[in-house]
This record gives structure tokens, C-alpha cells and sequence, in this order.
């Protein structure tokens, strides 16, 4: 009915389907065009996604504020299901699975390097943790960024000072060279970035979401797509 939009999103995948109705609640005429690419593709007797599908870690602050906007949260819920295993690293000489729990990434841990190489290990781990927190909090906040006015930004910079803190803390956790913590940050940063240089800030988080795990959803992600898509068409885009 019109060709004048305030903003046009090419490509429908799931990330470019949250951008576009979450842009369309707020009151922006949005298009959204559709590549009409496969979403998956054929090996043998198995069928492939094209893309890594990604979804949010438990925890995520950020990603559960914009799910429960769309008012998806309750049916992405019911879609999930638990993975025991994050990730599983496997080398020559070693085999490890990365798990949630502390004690059983500590035993994981334990079987494969001394004591002190775990401590190490687990002490960057924490520290990165702990970071991904405070930035979790410090971009799902309802204040904008660099802040508005007086108060905002004074609550903004008080943030912002506890994450420099932190990211201090695990800068200098850093155990340099570790046969299992840097193939962990390799997979994060292909994993989360699809980049093997991260800043720090962004390699604590992905190192987090590792251990957290990713959000594993019955049927895949096809569903909860296509109930953004419809969220969006129903909202007038």
C-alpha cells in the first residue's frame, strides 16, 4: 500500500525477524524482504542448517527482555529443552565436556589437567562470568546509553566503572597459553562472533555463554521464527 518506510530489513532469518518486529512495535514502518535462501542442506542422510543456529543462553538478560516484548517467552519456554553438554572439546590427547555445573566441569577439568591448571582455569572462568554479568545488566538496563541527563548518566557511569573493574579482574586471570582454555576461547569466539580476535569484553561474554549454554529448542528454531514473523505481520509490517 505505500513505498515510503522508515526502515527495510533485508533477509528473514531469525535475527533479521526480531530486529524487524521489534522495530515495528515501536512504531517504525518496516518492510522486511525475504532472500527466499535455504535454511537447510543435504549431507548424506542428514539436513544441515546454513547458519549456526544461536539462540540465547540461560540467563541472558538481554535476550529474555526481547522475547518477553514480543510476548514470546512463555511459548519459547515450552520449546526448550535440556542439553547436559554444552560443548565437547576433543583433541589427541584430551577430551572435555563443557557442562553448566561447577562440580561437573570441575570433574571434566580434574581428569585431564593437574590441580593448580584447574584452579587456573576455573579462576579465568568465574572472572569472565562475572564480567558477561555486568554487561548483561549494563545493556538490558532501561536507561539509554551514554545516559540522558544528570541521574542517567551518573547510574550509567557507576556500571560502567564495575565493569572496567571486572574486566581488569580477568585480564589479569589470564593463564596465557593454556592447552584447554584456548581452545574454549577459540570456540567462543567462532561459536558467538565468527572471529577469532574478540575484545575482552566480548570474549568473557562468550567464554559465559559457553559454560552457560545455549538455549537447545524441540524442533529446532523454525517454529519460534515463524511465530516472529507472525508477531510482526500482525503488528502491521
Amino acid at each position: 500500500p505505500t513505498s515510503s518506510y522508515d526502515l527495510i530489513v533485508l533477509g528473514d532469518d531469525t535475527a533479521a525477524a526480531i530486529c524487524a518486529a521489534l522495530c515495528q512495535r515501536r512504531g517504525l514502518r518496516t518492510l522486511l524482504v525475504s532472500t527466499d535462501a535455504p535454511s537447510r542442506y543435504t549431507l548424506g542422510p542428514f539436513k544441515l542448517p546454513v547458519d549456526l543456529p544461536l539462540w540465547m543462553n540461560r540467563g541472558n538478560l538481554l535476550g529474555e527482555r526481547v522475547f518477553k516484548e514480543l510476548g514470546l517467552d512463555l511459548a519459547l519456554r515450552r520449546r526448550v529443552r535440556e542439553a547436559k553438554t554444552t560443548l565437547a572439546l576433543c583433541a589427541p590427547t584430551m577430551r572435555a565436556g563443557v557442562a553448566g555445573d561447577a562440580d561437573a566441569l570441575r570433574a571434566e577439568f580434574a581428569r585431564e589437567l593437574d590441580r593448580a591448571a584447574v584452579d587456573q582455569v576455573l579462576s579465568r572462568w568465574d572472572a569472565a562470568t562475572s564480567v558477561s554479568g555486568h554487561l548483561d545488566g549494563l545493556i538490558a538496563s532501561d536507561g539509554t546509553f551514554p545516559g540522558v541527563g544528570f541521574w542517567e548518566r551518573r547510574d550509567v557511569s557507576k556500571q560502567a566503572h564495575r565493569l572496567d573493574q571486572e574486566l581488569q579482574a580477568f585480564a589479569s586471570a589470564d593463564p596465557g597459553g593454556h592447552p584447554l582454555l584456548d581452545p574454549l576461547v577459540a570456540a567462543a569466539a567462532s561459536l558467538w562472533a565468527q572471529t577469532p580476535r574478540l575484545p575482552p569484553a566480548a570474549m568473557a561474554r562468550a567464554i559465559d555463554h559457553l559454560r552457560a549454554g545455549w538455549l537447545v529448542l524441540r524442533a529446532g528454531g523454525d517454529p519460534v521464527r515463524d511465530l516472529i514473523l507472525e508477531k510482526f505481520a500482525v503488528q502491521g509490517g
